[in-house]
């Protein structure tokens, strides 16, 4: 694992296809944060978050199914103070789109408690 996923940039590659929300990617990611160490996780964190925006029906699932995929590490990517606001606001309209557009009520608990973090994260940022 520690050849694909790296705390520094040798590790993107696989984490852009964890950001894809591919199933097996997820399942790899997933798989991982169950022992990932700080180095690992933040980033693998961030990639699961960045896979809701466009395959929410994939990551939904996995939503506070472990202790390490809960709604505030996995709802939402990490969001740098250096990117401007608008930039991140406009993210967060984008993923909140994604996530209205699943309508299986059995994602419905992931689905609040995602939204709910997109909502804590724009009332931070306005």
């Amino acid at each position: 694992m520690h050849q694909f996923f790296d705390c520094g940039n040798a590790g993107e590659p696989a984490y852009r296809k964890v950001a894809t929300g591919h199933p097996g990617w997820l399942k790899v990611a997933s798989r991982l944060l169950e022992s990932a160490d700080g180095c690992y996780s933040t980033g693998v964190h961030s990639a699961v978050a960045s896979a809701l925006a466009v395959s929410p029906r994939t990551v939904l699932p996995l939503v506070n199914s472990s202790h390490s995929l809960s709604a505030d590490q996995i709802c939402l990517p990490f969001m740098s103070a250096e990117v401007p606001a608008e930039k991140h606001l406009a993210y967060l309209v984008k993923l909140e789109q994604a996530l209205n557009s699943v309508k299986n009520s059995s994602y419905s608990s992931s689905k609040r408690a995602c939204l709910a973090e997109v909502h804590r994260a724009r009332a931070s940022l306005k």
